[in-house]
């Protein structure tokens, strides 16, 4: 409650989210039907074709990116839980730190140096059928963000009591019961929030991409090589799918939260 300022920051939060999220969008939907002044056809027909073209030619990369973006999700999703909670029970000792930055090195590294020790690593007789095939992109992007994961589910899992996971483990719960239902039980909202950012930055990713094979039919690679080649009608749709297709997820989650809250009774 800011009483009489209300109003004010009201309109000075309106004015920023204007001006860093609703003018560089408007400007992007503004570039898909862009053209020269000899262009005889209508802004409208030009933008309609911009995003014909961007669905015709971009949607198999697009597929792709989402199916490798999903897998690293899933895949971040099934190993983070089991270091956070490792990492919860070390403490903050200076084991525990010094495991930290171990597993924060994928993410702090570049990822062209990611990309080019993978092809270092897996390119050889012993690793080609993997090397070529569609899941050594997710495998590697999900090393490389799994610290975004196990970061994000080690903070929220120290919200719930200790006391929880010792009683169950007095009642005799197995390893796997206790740690997904009483530690990360009551946080599953995080679980999925952690596997959803890990897709999302390996759809995103270009550098490693770019330099690894089995990744370079992606969106991420399209849209760069569009934008290289001047295709600016192209590039303004087509980024402007990818963010719907990374932002639809959030949309639904929100509208079925809302749909759940107005049935309850409460």
């Amino acid at each position: 409650d800011a009483g009489a300022g209300r109003w004010p920051l009201g309109a000075l939060g309106l004015a920023i989210a204007c001006l860093l999220l609703l003018v560089p969008l408007g400007r992007i939907v503004f570039e898909t039907g862009v053209a020269g002044p000899l262009a005889t056809d209508t802004w409208g027909d030009r933008s309609q074709a911009a995003f014909g073209h961007a669905l015709e030619r971009g949607r198999e990369d697009l597929a792709r990116s989402l199916r490798t973006g999903a897998l690293a999700g899933l895949l971040a999703m099934a190993v983070a839980p089991f270091w956070a909670h490792l990492l919860l029970r070390l403490g903050g000792g200076l084991r525990a730190r010094l495991l930290q930055v171990a597993l924060a090195l994928p993410l702090l590294a570049p990822a062209v140096g990611v990309g080019l020790g993978s092809i270092i690593v897996f390119n050889r007789d012993l690793f080609w059928d993997l090397y070529d095939s569609l899941w050594l992109p997710p495998l590697i992007l999900a090393g490389r963000y799994l610290p975004v994961a196990v970061f994000l589910l080690l903070e929220r899992m120290q919200r719930v009591p200790r006391e929880q996971e010792e009683a169950a483990a007095l009642a005799g719960s197995s390893y796997l019961r206790r740690l997904f239902r009483y530690r990360l039980g009551p946080q599953l909202g995080s679980w999925w929030l952690a596997g959803g950012l890990v897709a999302v930055f390996a759809i995103r990713e270009l550098d490693l991409a770019v330099l690894l094979p089995a990744a370079n039919h992606s969106a991420a690679v399209r849209y760069f090589n569009a934008l290289h080649f001047a295709r600016d009608n192209f590039v303004a749709a087509f980024g402007l799918l990818i963010a719907l297709v990374l932002f639809l997820p959030v949309m639904l989650a929100a509208v079925l939260r809302g749909l759940s809250r107005s049935e309850d009774p409460r």
